[in-house]
């Protein structure tokens, strides 16, 4: 391979080309065509094309080709743009008439529900419970041991949770196997399928993201900060100009330091020493090793590492051989380093004193940048971004994109900021559709960005691109000068069209504003305050989740005073201005979601002890309650909370007995919010976070001694509805490869027959041999869900912070610990009562400092490590062990 490296070319026109066949080279003609025909791009182009070919009357016809096709693109090229012509094209704005598709249209197509038809009709058992009439119960006691307190959870529920046979069991497929060996009937469980989803879900959404996102984002950057820096440079230093005419070129100025930020994030290169090799992370050092491999065996390498036999462990001497080995290549130009950007001073200083923030990630600090404060612990990579060393790096350019807001109003700021904030916006609203980044615009690679994370995730809350051009349309028509941008009268209309805009939804802690209110006195009018002075445009902004919302409400201010009651619960904190209700809980979002369990835990552990907590949750309760499927399917990250919202929902007359008592429905919410955990831990990068502002009987031995399936039938229907919105959106989008549209057509399969047992059980019907060999090898039909997932993407343990205190500068931590194994007596068809086992998941609810934000690594280590705080009191009514 020759690598063809265009970075001494002038200006923007950089163009890097990899050339290993001649036919590449027409491609590379129109590749600088599009860059305005740059004469040395063309050389290096034939240069390129030339050096591969081999001797003799062949490459003869080939040159010749070569050649006359470099003349052709010359020719229809045209003269090339001088400096001053590329600069006019960015100080004239275009806006077109029309915006694309708004992606919330779209995706309600995606959405089908699956019908189905079910009556129960289980005949009940006693409780508690007569272990004596559980047909296998003698079988079972020596295959798994239930100690006293898990036997008298048994009788009193009809079921109980106890530790996994296994101890650190983090694999919630192995199991069924393990179950099946010692032929223990199988209790398939909804917790599987849950975590199953969120394997399929963040599977995806992390392989688009590696294979598409990443380097769009860069190319994205790299085009937005060359185009902000060629105009700035251009426009400075114009003397005797105008105070508007200045304040445009700070805006340029500013704008290039903004994706200067992100680009000198995503160009850091890996380095490749022994030490670094030690430290790499997993999949990083396995696809290094097999790029290893592969150059090994070309023939036109011929180096040490033909003869290395790899162990597979990561020993010092065989590393001390690949790197030097490494370093032969570069040096001889077989391995191509590619150079990050070079920054002039004034763009360098900038940059480094907001990537020293970043990299601190210490908490909240001002942004240099953007003048207001800024919570940089944010910018600690979590939820699956600690997988990989691009994603590490696409997880705080995101997050850079994500948070930071060109604010409006001054109420943050000054109003000279506020004026080149909102410029700022205007600018990179603006010419968004005119920089090229290769043959597409930067429009085209954000829409395609921000349409495929808003299927998966849900829409911006805080001001778009979208927003802003549709008010630049109606005010300054088609097509204006950028310093036309500041005509006095137009400005005006300009702002005024913003000031109407919504502001966002959710407060996500910029400027880290305090109210002087204390609690009981601060209202829900102090929120909307706050909320509207950070209004503003977020380039590629976090987005609104109806959970964040919800605990976004459920805590000072607007939730009162804490009565007398309420000294000591998890939710208070003490203030500067008094005590506050500083945290939500999950059980808020499920007690909106529906959850009548739920809220009476809360009023159990009193934390819903607040003057405007009933008045708050009434409300939420009944915005909430009116929409439709259609609503709540508007995208994955809701489509998964419904499905969530059919397990939390009681179980009826006629189900198994152990599914009508309390206990289950305790366990129920433990399913739910563990993968609640799950769904935040997958979005943790896009999801928009809410922070509180400062201030005795033999039995006969039954025929049937079978396995079941966890009777939800309403459950599966949206699981499998959601699933299918899943294939049929991202396929349509055309970002899915084969091996993930095999898994979730695969998980289809599985969720259809799930429903079709589960709604013949509560009927109290037989079930075929073909659907119990089904059940029993429930371990086996999920192979084709989980084919090709690295072992790091099938485990339950996983940690994401969901809400931020400022008062106390801790964080609520949401997370999934290791598998545990539920018992559960269920009646059979036959009339028998019959004793099988199943995995699920366990729940954790936390603070933590803010300052620490955990990752997944840290909280496996404090599982292993035995340091992980307890489970919520309420799991106990169904766990021997919390």
């Amino acid at each position: 391979m020759v690598t063809v490296t265009g970075a001494a070319l002038p200006g923007f026109l950089h163009a890097s080309f990899e050339c290993t066949e001649f036919e590449n080279f027409g491609n590379i003609c129109e590749n600088a065509a599009s860059n305005r025909h740059n004469v040395a791009t063309i050389i290096q182009a034939v240069i390129c094309a030339f050096m591969p070919f081999r001797r003799g009357a062949d490459m003869r016809r080939k040159v010749i080709f070569v050649v006359l096709a470099g003349f052709f693109a010359l020719a229809i090229a045209g003269p090339a743009l001088t400096g001053e012509e590329k600069m006019a094209a960015l100080n004239v704005i275009k806006i077109a008439e029309k915006e694309g598709v708004n992606p919330k249209e779209k995706f309600a197509s995606y959405y089908e529900p699956v019908k189905y038809e079910a009556e129960a009709k289980i005949k009940p058992y006693k409780l508690p419970l007569d272990l004596e009439k559980i047909g296998n119960y003698e079988a079972l006691a020596k295959k798994i041991k239930l100690n006293d307190r898990a036997l008298a959870l048994l009788k009193q529920n009809g079921f109980t949770v106890v530790p996994y046979i296994s101890k650190g069991c983090d694999d919630i497929v192995k199991p069924y196997d393990d179950l099946k060996k010692r032929e223990v009937p199988i209790f398939v469980t909804s917790d599987t399928l849950l975590h199953l989803y969120h394997i399929q879900f963040d599977e995806t959404l992390k392989d688009i993201e590696e294979r598409e996102f990443y380097p769009d984002l860069a190319a994205m950057s790299k085009a937005m900060y060359e185009a902000s820096k060629a105009t700035f440079d251009d426009m400075n230093g114009k003397k005797d100009a105008g105070l508007d005419y200045y304040d445009v070129v700070k805006a340029w100025k500013r704008n290039a330091v903004f994706f200067a930020v992100a680009l000198s994030i995503l160009e850091e290169p890996q380095e490749i020493t022994v030490e670094s090799l030690e430290k790499m992370k997993p999949e990083d050092f396995a696809d290094f090793m097999q790029k290893v491999q592969k150059l090994s065996e070309s023939r036109r390498y011929k180096g040490a590492w033909g003869a290395l036999k790899y162990s597979g462990r990561r020993e010092k001497e065989s590393l001390k051989i690949i790197v030097a080995e490494y370093e032969k290549a570069v040096k001889a130009g077989i391995i191509k380093i590619e150079k990050p950007t070079e920054f002039p001073d004034w763009v360098k200083r900038a940059v480094e004193k907001e990537r020293a923030l970043i990299e601190g990630h210490k908490g909240f600090e001002v942004s240099p940048l953007f003048k207001y404060k800024e919570d940089y612990s944010q910018y600690v990579p979590r939820g699956h971004y600690t997988r990989r060393f691009i994603l590490e790096k696409y997880f705080k350019a995101m997050m850079w994109y994500g948070r930071l807001t060109f604010l409006i109003n001054y109420k943050l700021i000054s109003p000279e900021d506020a004026k080149i904030q909102t410029l700022q916006a205007a600018l990179i609203s603006g010419i968004v559709n005119q920089v090229m980044a290769g043959k597409r615009s930067v429009a085209d690679i954000w829409n395609r960005i921000y349409t495929v994370t808003a299927y998966y995730v849900g829409v911006a809350d805080d001001l778009t691109l979208y927003e802003y051009r549709e008010v630049m349309r109606k005010v300054y028509g088609g097509g204006f000068t950028t310093i036309g941008l500041l005509e006095e009268k137009k400005w005006f209309e300009f702002r005024k069209g913003l000031a109407l805009l919504r502001p966002p939804a959710i407060y996500s802690g910029t400027g880290e504003i305090v109210l002087a209110e204390p609690p009981g006195i601060a209202s829900e009018e102090d929120l909307k305050k706050a909320l509207e002075a950070t209004k503003g445009l977020r380039f590629m902004g976090q987005r609104y989740i109806p959970d964040s919302y919800m605990m976004g409400k459920l805590v000072y201010p607007t939730i009162g005073k804490p009565m007398p009651e309420a000294k000591g619960c998890f939710t208070l904190v003490m203030t500067d201005l008094g005590p506050a209700r500083g945290f939500p809980r999950g059980l808020d979002v499920m007690a909106v979601l529906g959850s009548k369990r739920a809220r009476a835990i809360l009023d159990e552990e009193k934390d819903s002890k607040y003057d405007k907590y009933d008045e708050t949750m009434k409300k939420l309760r009944d915005e909430f309650s009116k929409f439709g499927g259609d609503e709540w399917n508007r995208n994955l990250y809701w489509s998964w909370l419904y499905s969530l919202k059919a397990l939390i929902e009681p179980a009826g007359k006629g189900t198994q007995t152990f599914m009508q008592t309390d206990a289950w429905q305790d366990k129920q919410l433990n399913a739910a919010l563990a993968s609640w955990a799950e769904l935040r831990h997958d979005t943790i990068l896009y999801a928009k976070q809410s922070y509180t502002m400062r201030a005795t009987s033999v039995p006969v031995r039954p025929k049937l001694v079978e396995g079941y399936v966890e009777p939800v039938p309403e459950f599966y229907a949206r699981m499998l509805a959601m699933t299918k919105m899943t294939l049929k959106g991202l396929d349509d989008m055309k970002v899915l490869d084969d091996k993930a549209k095999r898994r979730l057509g695969a998980l289809e399969n599985i969720l259809q027959q799930l429903l079709d047992i589960s709604v013949k059980e509560l009927a109290g019907k037989q079930l075929t041999k073909k659907e119990y060999a089904f059940i029993r090898n429930f371990g086996e039909n999920l192979d084709a869900i989980i084919t090709g997932v690295a072992s790091r993407g099938k485990e339950t343990t996983m940690i994401a912070d969901v809400h931020t205190d400022q008062n106390t500068k801790k964080c609520l931590e949401e997370g999934v610990g290791y598998v545990k194994m539920i018992v559960v007596a269920y009646r059979m068809p036959d009339g028998g009562i019959i004793m099988g086992a199943g995995p699920v998941m366990s729940y954790y609810e936390f603070k933590h400092p803010m300052k620490d934000r955990l990752t997944d690594e840290k909280w496996k280590a404090m599982l292993k490590a035995g340091k992980a705080p307890a489970q919520p009191k309420w799991t106990g009514s169904f766990s021997n062990e919390t």
